[in-house]
């Protein structure tokens, strides 16, 4: 399915139910280098491998995940309140932190930022996804977790 689907799916069973869910959007960075040419390619996919490995490994049953943009993942938590969703993600960087420092190199060290938003009732999926967008975008490197 679609993220689209899905979202306008979970907005409608919130509205309906009040079913809580949570919209992540996860961005790693810090992995350009326009030097490097191929070896950099090849040292990105690898770690964006890597991640979307992790983020399968975190991911609940009746989660979503998704590519989002080139560096940026998604991830939708049906069932989950913000305080909860805050707690995992929080688990979920220290791990990918870890994950980062140990593939580490000389031209390749990564970061990443996770912003959370929850379901507030709004019938717009699309407020949901701009709310995350606009965080990631202004969130600063030094906060690597954080709700709004």
């Amino acid at each position: 399915m679609a993220l689209h689907s899905i979202l306008a799916r979970e907005v409608e069973g919130h509205a309906q139910s009040g079913t809580p869910f949570t919209v992540s959007l996860l961005r790693v960075s810090g992995m350009m280098s326009a030097a490097l040419g191929a070896d950099n390619e090849e040292a990105r996919n690898f770690i964006l491998q890597r991640v979307a490995v992790a983020l399968t490994d975190h991911a609940g049953a009746g989660d979503h995940l998704f590519r989002y943009t080139d560096s940026d993942f998604l991830i939708l938590e049906v069932d989950s309140s913000l305080e909860r969703c805050l707690e995992r993600q929080r688990g979920l960087w220290r791990r990918l932190d870890d994950l980062l420092r140990q593939h580490a190199t000389q031209h390749v060290a990564a970061s990443v930022r996770i912003v959370i938003a929850a379901a507030d009732g709004h019938p717009d999926y699309r407020r949901l996804l701009r709310r995350v967008e606009f965080a990631i975008a202004s969130v600063g490197e030094d906060t690597p977790v954080t709700a709004v």
